[in-house]
């Protein structure tokens, strides 16, 4: 009995190792929205929609069948006013932190993008090669959506892609 629990151990171990290191890949969701799980453990994750579009990048973890993502938000500073040696900290419109002048804060204003417009996904349980959204209540997501454009309904989850 001993030896058949080291063996079941063993072998899930194992498993695990080998899902991790498949886990790393670009993700598509039928609404928009691609998810980049890097090899370091960071991800990039975007949503468009129309005229509107958002990113987020950060870390990721994984834990049994569970991909957890941490946002870390990127800051520019912009100067108040001028005269003033007060700054304050801004969401940055692209990956590079700098310091903003006034056309350079304005111009991120009129934009339809940027940073964490669009909430990311904080777990996703892995099943299948898929991701699903897990929910507050730690149930997944597997409902399929309505598209009015492609008039017909399609699955929320994520599926790794080769782009």
């Amino acid at each position: 009995m001993k030896i058949a629990g080291s063996i079941f151990l063993f072998s899930t171990f194992l498993t695990i190792g080998c899902t991790h290191k498949n886990l790393p890949g670009n993700y598509y969701h039928n609404f928009g929205q691609q998810l980049l799980l890097k090899a370091d453990s960071t991800f990039e994750f975007q949503s468009r929609f129309d005229l509107s579009s958002s990113w987020s990048n950060g870390k990721w973890s994984y834990r049994k069948d569970t991909i957890l993502l941490f946002n870390i938000p990127i800051y520019d500073t912009f100067a108040l006013s001028y005269g003033t040696k007060l700054d304050t900290l801004i969401m940055s419109a692209d990956t590079k932190a700098e310091r903003l002048d006034n056309s350079g804060y304005i111009s991120t204003l009129l934009s339809g993008g940027g940073q964490n417009r669009t909430s990311i996904p904080t777990k996703l349980l892995i099943k299948n090669g898929d991701l699903y959204e897990i929910d507050s209540t730690g149930n997944e997501v597997r409902n399929n959506l309505y598209d009015p454009f492609r008039q017909g309904y399609y699955s929320t989850r994520y599926y790794k892609t080769n782009k």
